[in-house]
């Protein structure tokens, strides 16, 4: 799919695709990273885990990590205890 855009007054396109965020399907701009995507979601990233398709993917690697369509993302918070 495509999202048109205005920016500065000219017309853009914008690609998007479908991803899959805590069981709720959402469109997002191809190429988001995980970082993007919890910045979008004003999620705040104190205590936060993100696994991508399953996989736990660690905090360092957020700003890189790009998503693809269909990726099933999940947020959960870590809770330290004994």
């Amino acid at each position: 799919p495509l999202n048109y855009r205005l920016l500065r007054g000219a017309r853009y396109v914008e690609r998007t695709m479908q991803i899959t965020v805590n069981d709720k399907v959402t469109e997002v701009v191809e190429g988001l990273s995980l970082k993007q995507l919890i910045e979008d979601l004003s999620v705040d990233e104190n205590g936060l885990a993100l696994a991508v398709n399953q996989r736990v993917i660690n905090r360092t690697l957020w700003p890189q990590h790009a998503l693809h369509a269909d990726d099933q993302v999940t947020l959960f918070t870590v809770v330290a205890g004994g």
